[in-house]
């Protein structure tokens, strides 16, 4: 089955709605999240940002880049509170509040806390993720019916 991104309009409701300037979500190797937000499975750290109505993602020079046509993706081996807070501030974002799932690692948040950012704690993902599209109920409904 070939996933396809979500979130980036919940994400940016959320960011708008609470005046922040930007989403950071980390994932440690592969997880419901990170797969949700990127389309793809991931078995490395994935740094998934969300600033100014675009996706970012940063992955480990241990993997190959993907090609994604709805994000911009690089190699970061810095650690990835640190990519991330590099990211926020390639964009226009120095400082202000960033979102991030209750989730965020706690290294990453320290690094983002380090670089000026305040984090909040967004339900946002989680709140995208109850509501199933066409597509995923239509992926549901073909693993039901094998």
């Amino acid at each position: 089955m070939r996933w396809s991104p979500r979130g980036g309009d919940a994400i940016d409701a959320a960011v708008s709605e609470r005046d922040a300037v930007g989403f950071v979500a980390v994932s440690r190797g592969a997880d419901p999240t990170s797969r949700y937000l990127t389309g793809r499975a991931f078995d490395c750290d994935l740094v998934f940002v969300r600033v100014g109505g675009e996706t970012h993602l940063r992955v480990p020079s241990t993997v190959e880049p993907p090609s994604l046509p709805v994000a911009s993706v690089r190699v970061d081996d810095r650690p990835p509170g640190t990519a991330a807070a590099a990211v926020l501030a390639e964009h226009g974002a120095s400082d202000g509040t960033v979102l991030a799932p209750r989730t965020v690692p706690h290294d990453a948040a320290l690094h983002l806390e380090a670089a000026g950012y305040d984090l909040a704690s967004t339900p946002a993902v989680e709140a995208a993720r109850a509501v199933k599209d066409d597509a995923e109920r239509d992926a549901i409904e073909a693993a039901q019916r094998a």
